[in-house]
């Protein structure tokens, strides 16, 4: 388990992608409350995955 920060907006059940390249994880969740589109709310801070950490370590999510 990790400890990090999101946006404000961020809800249950978003997700963090990290992007390939970049230094931070981004949080990824529902524009609408059919689920049919995908919004960036933005970056998150997330503690032991930042700076390619996460590549490092072989962490995945589900």
């Amino acid at each position: 388990r990790y400890l990090g920060v999101v946006p404000r907006v961020a809800e249950v059940d978003d997700v963090l992608y990290i992007f390939s390249g970049m230094k931070s994880p981004f949080c990824l969740g529902n524009a609408t409350d059919q689920r049919e589109l995908t919004a960036l709310w933005g970056q998150a801070y997330v503690h032991g995955l930042m700076y390619g950490e996460a590549f490092e370590r072989g962490v995945s999510f589900k």
